[in-house]
């Protein structure tokens, strides 16, 4: 068939194909993978999309079998999702109708559309099923052996959002909505075994909800299993009445029931094989002495604490990271572990002593070592809990990181170097009356910034280190309202330490960081008075090749050595006067360095929106090998001569590019310059759910301000087509008159230099959208280029502000990818000299804003920028709109119409939203609601425990990341996962506002009076509560530039008692009066929203629960 010319925009546009981009000729075809979509299946063929050599190569589609599904005439639908193609003939009796089947194939596809599938679903025993399987069965597993290690905080951690370990047993108990409530367990698990291949109408197959597992009859029994290892993780006595207690069994549960659920368990094994290991394998697996409960039990004999410290006996078994795994070397491991058995948990050490289970303890050992990056355990000193016992080796408290202040003479300026307890906000480090303070950036920790004054003080704590642990009080400041987080850390006795060369992202400085001996290149010593002999004696007596080096800015009594050459260095040379006795391990070639991980079974797995930096530990002229599907970029440096002189050299670091962010498993291969092999890595990346919207689709946002893979929503200042021409018929707004002069500098692109956002929206521009670690990293660069200090994710978040770019986040409300908008001018409810006044908006190329200057004739360019770092706010005075809309056609720029006015109409409300969020709720949050935050809607601040006593926004811990925040709405102890945590803080600050309002004397805070003054049609709120992004981009384009923001306090003489008078902080000088109902915000910075038109400033009230208070 031929492509007309709307298919071959569709195809272009979803990012499925591209035919201006293919050859002409049979060998340019490629090949689709399709789906025939029927009343009762999914049938899938394939699309031949190719240029013949004939017909000027016009484009051509070929649908494989399509004559068994359509006749001529028929009328076909094609939908494009991901690298998929869904074919619906519309002309099939009953097809269409088939979408109001919520079960129904039309009905999935047309979820996945729209990206409803990525919302929990209502069956919780079908989603914790997909959950499981995403956790254990991916493709990030494939080719190994997989053990469906479960236990409570395991579950916690991939359901929080749906109730954590609570919630798995009361979806375990409710069992699937298709089955009949009143069979047994056991009932059930045969019923699902058996409708794996024959399902029934209303079975919920896995791959109806996600397309990794569409066609393959991947099994839905997964938590009756589940909760099987589960109860063997609470208690190794009484197990089967503790699971009738725990799962409220109607039916006794015993050996004989045990006996035929057995059965499940080889199905899973029979299914794994039948996929050839594409989602790993599974092994029907047995604890000798236990017969029957002997298969939960091998699938969960290691704790987490005992992975943790599975390094310890690799090391003394004398194994290299990243080489094959011989059965001998196994079975040294295993021998190591008997020796120090007292190392691991009860359960662990029992065991090691039974030769029955042995089998699957070597295959636990071989996932574990797949990770392992050849250093020791850490030890986890902060005071939030850990439940290893890990001893020796790499401390995850502060260490010392020297910073290259100048390269002749050497100066050397000591800070703090932390591991990475959060990726962002500052935070402050304190001992006895001296504190350092710094910002965390990223997922590699951070260093304090540099202190002249504080030299001696952090000298003086590291010399007694050398005696003692020394305690540090550690406190971080969010990056949202929040009381700061405190706990402890310690510093442990060290008497050595080992520094490697790196280069600060943030400072563009080099810096010596505290780190394993590498296998390669050269490593910096350090020891202290107390250790200095110990250190020229093991210089002596080893004598590896190494270089005293004298720099200024070390204490008197410290020496400082170079040791070179370190893939040279003998198992006696790696034994370092550290006073640990034993030789430090030759660590992995190719590293995985930060980056977003989590656990599942006993493998590390990362998140495809931020990944790991690679880090090569080799010599000269080694090369990576990567695989299909990734693309390595070397991290550029540029080093100093000084620096390059003293070896100052960091290894080569690498940023990994993904094709998809789907799960997958990627081996990386390290080859010499001869063609050897010297070590192999495996990078498993985890599945995520959410509103992610993958490289090459389309995106906009919905009503609320969710990503969704579609161009049905918003885009910058865009709506669709449809809802666009709805809003062009509307009555114009009334316009404020502008005097010129207030509409900013006059614009000249000779004097322009380009912003730190402006670089960054041209990157993006380029690139077309990118995951969250690389745009976040790209800023980081950026900034450090200027020599200017900023939070890259905040100025992300406020570039989406604007609408110069959008966001897509995962179920949990992370940041996982940031995506281009179309470069696109607006009309503002403003006028100048009976002249309309346009602005700019999208994702703009750097020559865009030289060309806006050159059609001198059509328009006037003025310009605001709130700060240096940020992008300037471009208005237009028109002289012509006829010819101005001819000039945004030359430049490629999209118009859109007063969208102040078309996107508060259109978005979403607060009624909505509870709606929304309130339609499927939990009884639990698991352990992370013990170290909840409430947010106080008096002060506007997260700052208490939770109360109850109304409707509340908490933040709490990610407990799968360990390093991020999520928001729960709870109301009477029902909770609510929210991604916009702006519509959490307004549906709490209502609920507050209501019940203060039935207090005598609070009358009038209810509604919210939300000030605003009608003169300059300004919209006054406190920046701690500032609006869903949705609704602020609103107000945003009533004047084009970002709010005013000022700095207010409460004014002394107020006497209305009803009302609070606001001054500037620092002049004193009376701005305006507000609700009292602001009494306990008034005091910090406000957000000034410009020439809003009433219209719009009554709407956005109504949008948010309140009302207008016009001054």
């Amino acid at each position: 068939m031929d492509a007309h010319s709307q298919l071959v925009n569709y195809f272009k546009k979803t990012g499925i194909h591209d035919f201006s981009g293919q050859s002409k000729g049979r060998q340019a075809k490629r090949l689709i993978t399709t789906w025939f979509v029927t009343k009762d299946d999914l049938i899938e063929t394939k699309t031949s999309v190719y240029r013949p050599e004939t017909k000027l190569g016009d484009p051509r589609i070929w649908i494989y079998n399509l004559g068994k599904y359509a006749e001529p005439w028929n009328l076909l639908a094609l939908f494009a999702h991901g690298d998929e193609l869904f074919v619906v003939n519309t002309s099939h009796q009953g097809v269409l109708h088939s979408a109001d089947d919520p079960s129904s194939p039309l009905s999935y596809v047309l979820d996945i559309l729209t990206g409803a599938k990525s919302d929990p679903l209502d069956d919780k025993f079908a989603e914790w099923n997909l959950r499981l399987l995403r956790s254990f069965f991916s493709e990030a597993s494939s080719g190994e052996e997989v053990f469906l290690r479960v236990d409570r905080d395991f579950l916690d951690q991939i359901g929080q959002d749906i109730g954590g370990d609570a919630g798995f047993i009361e979806a375990v108990r409710a069992g699937p909505s298709w089955l009949d409530r009143s069979l047994s367990f056991t009932r059930h698990v045969i019923d699902l075994v058996e409708q794996r291949e024959k399902p029934s109408r209303s079975y919920k197959d896995p791959g109806k909800f996600d397309p990794a597992y569409r066609g393959v009859g991947a099994p839905v029994y997964l938590p009756y299993l589940a909760a099987l290892v589960r109860n063997d993780s609470i208690t190794a006595h009484s197990y089967y009445s503790r699971l009738e207690d725990e799962l409220a069994l109607m039916h006794s549960f015993g050996s004989q029931e045990m006996t035929r659920v057995e059965l499940a368990w080889e199905d899973l094994q029979n299914w794994t094989e039948a996929n050839e290991g594409r989602f790993g394998y599974f092994r029907l697996r047995r604890l000798g002495g236990y017969r029957l409960i002997g298969v939960p039990r091998s699938q969960c004999i290691l704790k987490p604490s005992d992975i943790e410290n599975l390094p310890l006996a690799f090391v003394q078994a004398q194994v290299k990271a990243g080489q094959e795994l011989s059965e001998k070397a196994v079975t040294r491991v295993i021998d190591e572990l008997r020796a120090n058995e007292s190392l691991f948990s009860a359960s662990f050490e029992s065991a090691l002593r039974i030769p029955d289970f042995e089998q699957p303890i070597r295959a636990t050992i071989r996932t574990a070592y797949s990770d392992w990056d050849g250093g020791l355990p850490a030890k986890d000193n902060g005071t939030l809990g850990n439940d290893s016992e890990n001893v020796g080796g790499r401390s995850t408290g502060p260490g010392i990181g020297l910073s290259v202040v100048a390269d002749e003479p050497l100066t050397l300026a000591a800070v703090w170097r932390l591991h990475s307890i959060a990726h962002e906000g500052r935070f402050e480090i304190s001992c006895g009356a001296i504190t350092w303070a710094g910002q965390f950036s990223g997922t590699e920790g951070a260093s304090t910034e540099l202190s002249d004054e504080n030299q001696p003080s952090l000298w003086t704590i590291a010399e007694r280190a050398s005696r003692e642990d020394i305690t540090f009080r550690f406190k971080h400041f969010g990056t949202d309202d929040t009381d700061p987080s405190t706990r402890q850390l310690t510093l442990e006795k060290k008497l050595l330490w080992v520094f490697v060369p790196a280069y600060d992202l943030d400072s563009g400085r080099y810096e010596l960081r505290e780190g394993d001996l590498p296998g390669s290149g050269s490593v910096f010593l350090l020891a202290p008075p107390v250790n200095a002999a110990h250190l020229m004696g093991y210089l002596r007596r080893e004598n590896p090749i190494h270089e005293k080096i004298k720099a200024l800015g070390l204490p008197e009594g410290w020496i400082f050595v170079r040791v070179d050459s370190c893939e040279s260095l003998t198992e006696g040379q790696r034994k370092l006067p550290d006073g640990h006795g034993r030789p430090r391990p030759k660590p992995r070639v190719i590293r995985f360095v930060g980056g977003r991980s989590i656990r599942r079974g006993y493998s590390r797995m990362y998140l495809p929106y931020d990944l790991p930096t690679i880090e090569l530990d080799a010599p000269e002229g080694t090369q990576i090998e990567r695989p299909h599907g990734i693309e390595l970029e070397e991290v550029p440096y540029t080093p100093a001569e000084g620096a390059e002189r003293l070896h100052f050299k960091p290894m080569k670091r690498y940023k990994i590019r993904l094709s998809s962010s789907r799960s997958a498993s990627y081996e990386f291969r390290a080859v010499n310059p001869n063609g050897e092999t010297l070590n192999q890595s495996k990078l498993r990346i985890s599945g995520i759910g959410g509103e992610v919207v993958d490289v090459g689709q389309p995106l906009s946002l919905d009503r609320i301000g969710r990503a969704m893979p579609s161009d049905e929503g918003l885009s910058g200042a865009l709506l669709s087509l449809d809802e666009q021409e709805l809003f062009d018929r509307r009555d114009e707004l009334p316009k404020f008159r502008i005097e010129e002069k207030y509409l900013g500098s006059y614009y000249s692109s000779e004097e322009w230099a380009p912003s730190v956002s402006e670089l960054f929206l041209d990157a993006l521009a380029q690139a077309g959208s990118m995951n969250y670690g690389v745009a976040r990293d790209l800023m980081r660069r950026l900034l450090s280029s200027s020599g200017q200090a900023g939070d890259a994710t905040l100025m992300l978040l406020e570039l989406r502000r604007a609408g110069y770019l959008e966001i897509s986040k995962t179920h949990k409300g992370h940041i996982a990818r940031i995506h281009a908008v179309r470069p696109t001018f607006y009309s503002l409810p403003q006028s100048t000299s009976c002249r309309p006044v346009w602005a700019v908006t999208g994702t703009l190329r750097l020559s865009h804003w030289e060309a806006l200057t050159n059609e001198t004739g059509v328009w006037s360019v003025y310009c605001h920028r709130a700060e240096a770092l940020a992008v300037r706010d471009v208005i237009l005075v028109i002289e012509s709109e006829d010819e101005a809309f001819i000039g945004a056609e030359v430049l490629e720029f999209q118009f859109s119409k007063m969208p102040c006015q078309a996107i508060i109409e259109w978005a979403a409300d607060l009624g909505k939203f509870r709606d929304e969020t309130f339609r499927t709720t939990m009884e639990s949050i698991g352990r992370a609601q013990d170290s909840a935050l409430r947010f106080n809607p008096s002060k506007g601040l997260f700052t208490a425990t939770p109360s109850g006593e109304y409707c509340e926004l908490w933040k709490v811990q990610d407990l799968d990341t360990g390093i991020d925040n999520v928001y729960v709405l709870v109301d009477q102890m029902r909770f609510a996962f929210v991604r916009d945590s702006r519509w959490g803080v307004w549906l709490a600050l209502n609920e507050f506002a209501k019940w203060i309002s039935e207090r005598h004397g609070m009358e009038g805070v209810h509604p919210i009076p939300v000030t605003y003054q009608v003169s300059s049609g300004t919209l006054w709120l406190p920046a701690r509560i500032s609006p869903p992004h949705i609704l602020e981009r609103a107000l945003y384009y009533c004047s084009g530039c970002a709010p005013h923001v000022v700095s207010l306090m409460a004014c002394e003489s107020a006497t209305d008692l009803d009302r609070i008078c606001l001054c500037e902080k620092f002049s004193g000088q009376p701005l305006f009066s507000a609700n009292r109902f602001y009494s306990d915000m008034a005091n910090g910075r406000w957000l000034g929203y410009r020439t809003v038109p009433e219209p719009v400033a009554r709407l956005f009230a109504e949008k948010i629960g309140a009302v207008l208070d016009k001054i």
